[in-house]
């Protein structure tokens, strides 16, 4: 069986731009996915942070936080996000024995929001 350099030749033009796509289809796929967990540690950071702060509800992101974090390790991001997320760790260690006080006391705070809009 001879293969002829003219059949080499036209296999690599066809070969090169279909790997060239499928590298590239993958390399989207990650950015797209750590983009994604980034945006959503950082939503679900906030909306814990900010429960806590105002009405005194007990974070319910603290395990997602951890898995969208893995997530995002995996596929290549650092910096900002880890940062944020060990402030986050280090926020819910501090108040975790205060949230744990309020649980086992079956306490439900009280928080009156006041509008005075019009003066």
């Amino acid at each position: 069986m001879d293969i002829d350099i003219n059949s080499l030749v036209e296999l690599a033009k066809v070969a090169a731009p279909i790997s060239a796509t499928v590298i590239t289809y993958f390399h989207t796929q990650k950015t797209a996915k750590k983009h994604a967990a980034k945006q959503s540690i950082l939503q679900m950071i906030m909306e814990d942070q900010l429960n806590w702060e105002l009405f005194r509800k007990f974070p319910t992101n603290y395990g997602n936080i951890q898995d969208e974090y893995e997530v995002y390790h995996k596929c290549g991001g650092n910096g900002e996000v880890t940062k944020k997320v060990k402030e986050y760790n280090d926020w819910y260690e501090a108040n975790e024995k205060q949230m744990k006080e309020m649980a086992s006391m079956n306490c439900k705070p009280e928080v009156t929001i006041t509008c005075n809009a019009g003066k």
